[in-house]
């Protein structure tokens, strides 16, 4: 799937996203973290300019392997597992029924990260 060299930062960074959609599937997120840009290991490289005061640097977000794999998280990019799983959050917030769908999703986006880690051959 991956066409494209991730160097030891990204991998690095990749493991956190994979633990922060863990800790948002199982309902044991940290204060305020969510699906969002400020708290993907990720956008903090790739998106802002300054993750602190949350400016937006790149919006394309060029050169972050999970657009390099999907597309863009925030284009409208059906590729993307991204965009399903924020939108099946949103939904579980507001009516909890929708939990099943919430977590299947969140597993997709799992996957999804885990499958752009480097195989045991590539390391």
């Amino acid at each position: 799937m991956r066409k494209f060299k991730l160097n030891r930062g990204d991998i690095g960074r990749i493991r956190k996203c994979i633990a922060h959609w863990k800790r948002l599937r199982d309902g044991k997120q940290k204060k305020g973290e969510e699906p969002e840009a400020w708290c993907c290991a990720l956008c903090e490289k790739y998106f802002y300019k300054d993750p602190v005061a949350h400016k937006p640097f790149d919006p394309t977000c060029v050169s972050c392997p999970v657009e390099q794999a999907f597309g863009a998280c925030g284009n409208g990019s059906n590729s993307n597992p991204y965009k399903r799983a924020y939108r099946d959050w949103r939904n579980f917030l507001y009516d909890e029924t929708r939990e099943k769908a919430w977590v299947n999703s969140a597993n997709r986006m799992i996957r999804a990260l885990e499958k752009l880690l480097p195989s045991k051959k590539e390391k």
